[in-house]
């Protein structure tokens, strides 16, 4: 699999925007396998199942649950509500108000003219190029292994029971939704322990301390040199900060700590315990989902530098909030780190924000953990959920759910009518020329 966006994440010319079908290919290959081997099936028929819970970055599941007999299926992401997930779902979605979750556009939700534009093409090439590739992949499975009888891919995909999104309402962009979706974010978060002694220690020796990681999928050694050097001279302007950095030494930094004597580097970071400590007052991230969870949780203002997937639609949902300055990868010098620094650690509003997102999410009713396990127990209980829950547009095709056969008709209805009046018109003109004419010989006779 072509994967240069993680080899190379900062070079934005690496970052594909047919990545996911990419993916798809490769699970297609997997799941060509395990059908082949029959080990999936067997597994699957030495019990008996109440319920499949699987992915929905593929659709191997689907096939194997409808293989084995499972009659009620649930699905997952780990990020928010993607575009195939929509439209499996029937839901509108009108580009001009919503984007999909690896859309790289600058998330406004009252875009101008040109940006319209643009998520207007790719909402066309999803629904016409895309989405058609996505289910062929599968429904090839299908003929190869299973012939006729078989439901399709989409088929299979439209009638799960029930969706689980790895997000929360209080930090995800609104959008159309069906009684299937069920927002889930935080369940895999855990409670924060106490910190270490080295670390309490070091948290006090300043007023204010911001913690710096990229997760695991962006070690250090995939932030190019210079990069690293311009984060360390923004760094150092805040002499009454500490960052603490989750970095490991390359052999390339030279005397670039030298002078840094507020920047701590630590290979392993307590995330959650320390965003959870009061002392830290603001969070370097990437925007994965699991970290812009954390930090919302906790309440800590954020500087957003998304790299690739949904990581651009998380921060542009983050500054909506105003907990959150975003610097693009290809923009990030040290004046802009500092800029957006600057803004988070002396402007109250993010601050302020920021704890009114954390109240929110901590008292919010349904808590992930008890909604998931409700949802699933009375989908076991309750077979064929998804005959009560899907929307009417789901399993109609693009001209008719957009009713373009109904424009056609109208605009052919329209320009026959013109036709109409213009034949008309044109019979009346004759006419009363001709009746002109007529005169005209009469006087002159």
């Amino acid at each position: 699999m072509d994967v240069d966006h993680l080899k190379a994440p900062f070079d934005v010319h690496q970052h594909k925007p047919h990545m996911f079908l990419e993916y798809v290919r490769i699970a297609t290959q997997l799941c060509r396998h395990g059908l082949a081997s029959g080990e999936p099936a067997r597994f699957l028929s030495r019990k008996k199942y109440d319920v499949g819970l699987t992915s929905d970055y593929d659709f191997c599941g689907y096939i194997l649950f409808h293989q084995a007999g499972i009659k009620t299926v649930a699905s997952f992401t780990a990020t928010n509500l993607f575009a195939h997930q929509a439209f499996s779902l029937g839901l509108p979605s009108p580009p001009s108000c919503v984007t999909g979750n690896f859309d790289k556009s600058s998330g406004s939700p009252r875009p101008d003219l040109f940006e319209r534009t643009v998520r207007l093409l790719k909402s066309a090439r999803f629904t016409f190029v895309e989405r058609p590739e996505f289910e062929e992949l599968g429904n090839g499975l299908i003929r190869e292994f299973f012939g006729k009888g078989f439901p399709s891919t989409g088929e299979l995909l439209r009638n799960s029971d029930l969706v689980f999104v790895n997000t929360n309402e209080i930090i995800e962009k609104p959008r159309p939704l069906s009684h299937k979706v069920k927002y889930i974010g935080g369940i895999a978060l855990r409670k924060p322990k106490p910190l270490p002694d080295h670390l309490g220690i070091l948290l006090s020796n300043t007023t204010k301390n911001v913690i710096f990681s990229f997760g695991t999928q962006v070690p250090t050694e995939k932030i190019p040199l210079h990069i690293r050097k311009s984060l360390v001279k923004a760094f150092v302007q805040f002499p009454d900060v500490t960052f603490f950095w989750n970095y490991k030494m390359q052999g390339d930094e030279g005397d670039m700590f030298a002078n840094a004597y507020n920047v701590k580097l630590m290979e392993w970071l307590p995330q959650t315990d320390l965003l959870n400590d009061p002392r830290v007052v603001g969070f370097i991230s990437h925007m994965g989902l699991n970290s812009f969870l954390e930090a919302s949780t906790a309440g800590v203002p954020i500087v957003a530098i998304p790299l690739f997937a949904d990581q651009t639609h998380n921060a542009h949902n983050a500054a909506y909030r105003g907990t959150t300055v975003i610097v693009k990868p290809e923009q990030l010098t040290t004046e802009s780190m500092k800029r957006a620094l600057e803004k988070i650690l002396y402007d109250p509003r993010y601050m302020e924000n920021a704890k009114l997102i954390s109240q929110m999410m901590k008292g919010k009713p349904e808590m992930g953990r008890e909604k998931f396990v409700e949802w699933i127990e009375f989908a076991a209980a309750n077979k064929g959920l998804h005959r009560l829950l899907n929307l009417p547009g789901n399993d109609i095709g693009v001209l008719e759910y957009y009713c373009i056969d109904c424009m056609l008709l109208l605009l052919f209805a329209f320009f026959a009518a013109l036709m109409f009046i213009w034949k008309i018109t044109s019979k009346f003109v004759r006419i009363v020329r001709k009746e002109d004419i007529s005169q005209g010989k009469l006087k002159t006779n």
